[in-house]
């Protein structure tokens, strides 16, 4: 059993109860739709009809991350397939950002740039070699 907290559309919350899979239908105002989130197993599955990706990001080499460079958005993300993101690193004195990688590919040598999801959870792992 799944306890989720649903706020409805007046702003008030209702604590939901379910097994293994729960619609989530909630009135977005910006774009004057509904939404509809799936849940399964306590984890978000699909945002607005479309399956949910995981996102992740890391530093290579690990030297590189322990001395302050980073990479944007820091840690793992939920989002929704097809979507564009944008990825920035950012380097410390003594390293350069070198390029994105995914699955030993690079995919990038721009230090910020817009990535499209597709269908399956992805690591990118910005690369930085020192100066």
């Amino acid at each position: 059993m799944y306890e989720y907290v649903v706020v409805l559309a007046d702003g008030t919350t209702r604590k939901v109860i379910a097994e293994d899979v729960i619609a989530v239908v909630t009135k977005n105002d910006l774009v004057a739709s509904e939404v509809v989130n799936i849940f399964r197993n306590g984890q978000v599955v699909e945002l607005d009809g479309r399956k949910v990706v995981t996102v992740s990001t890391e530093v290579y080499p690990q030297i590189a991350y322990e001395t302050g460079c980073t990479a944007y958005p820091k840690g793992e993300h939920k989002f929704r397939e097809d979507m564009e993101i944008v990825l920035s690193a950012v380097c410390t004195d003594g390293w350069l950002f070198d390029s994105w990688v995914v699955n030993g590919q690079v995919v990038s040598n721009e230090q910020q740039f817009t990535a499209k999801l597709g269908s399956a959870d992805v690591t990118y792992r910005a690369v930085f070699k020192s100066i």
